[in-house]
């Protein structure tokens, strides 16, 4: 991701820091969670205020945790906040519907309990950051960038008290409507969702993060379900449309004063 994008999404998610210190970059095993451990690459910088912000970056289809790390880490020393990448393996989370999906299932179809779900990870791995790195931040922004901005905006969904404080979506290939008629994985059909919950996640502060050039319908990387095509020809036009449903809920739940789903472009 060029450098200047990084810089401006950073300023979505973080106060700016007083200045910048010295960092070191830590990987570690987390456990803490019914699910499979999670190896984590995180950026501590040095001298690291217990109040300062943690910021949650999700990978995408290529499980490269350790790259994103590397990308954010002069990010999080400019800024001074404590950056956890965790990396959710193709081996225990295999495919979409293991990562971006929620791991909602297993590969041979049965259904994993709820406190294995991928997304179930995220609300542990912050409290044992927490107590690992001696933290006191009450919450955390979370960013995703392709199947991870798939990861993102579906954990919301399922996860509406969650302690996010800021949320990026960066570049999906397609979405989960904040739709309660359509069938799941396009809409929320069928999940358990009702109109209060959803309601409650139109509440949490989401930008929405889309490249201007992303408008290639050809891509070979974008999918061709009829579901999906519904959603627009191309990354771009799927991400607008996305916007355009959660900004209509959110206006209906978001009380005056209060951030519902933002958009960017670059």
């Amino acid at each position: 991701m060029p450098r200047l994008l990084l810089i401006a999404v950073v300023c979505l998610l973080v106060l700016q820091g007083s200045g910048p210190v010295q960092a070191a970059k830590v990987r570690y095993l987390f456990e803490g969670w019914d699910g499979p451990g999670l190896r984590v690459y995180a950026s501590r910088p040095a001298g690291l205020a217990s109040h300062r912000p943690v910021v949650i970056v999700m990978h995408g289809m290529r499980r490269n945790a350790d790259e994103y790390r590397d990308q954010w880490h002069e990010i999080a020393l400019e800024n001074d906040f404590l950056l956890l990448v965790p990396e959710f393996s193709e081996r225990d989370f295999p495919g979409t519907e293991g990562y971006n999906l929620g791991r909602q299932f297993d590969q041979a179809g049965r259904p994993v309990p709820r406190d294995q779900w991928s997304w179930s990870a995220i609300e542990p791995l912050f409290d044992d950051a927490l107590q690992r790195f001696g933290m006191v931040t009450t919450g955390y922004s979370i960013y995703g960038h392709s199947a991870g901005s798939q990861f993102v905006h579906r954990f919301l969904y399922f996860n509406p008290r969650a302690r996010v404080v800021s949320a990026v979506a960066a570049n999906a290939g397609w979405y989960t409507m904040p739709d309660l008629s359509v069938a799941w994985p396009y809409g929320l059909e069928g999940m358990g969702v009702d109109e209060q919950q959803l309601a409650t996640v139109m509440k949490v502060p989401l930008t929405v993060l889309l490249g201007e050039a992303d408008n290639d319908p050809d891509h070979p990387s974008l999918r061709r379900a009829p579901e999906a095509m519904l959603q627009g020809p191309h990354r771009l036009a799927r991400g607008q449309h996305f916007f355009e449903m959660a900004r209509s809920w959110s206006a209906d739940a978001t009380p005056a004063g209060h951030s519902g789903p933002d958009a960017a472009l670059s």
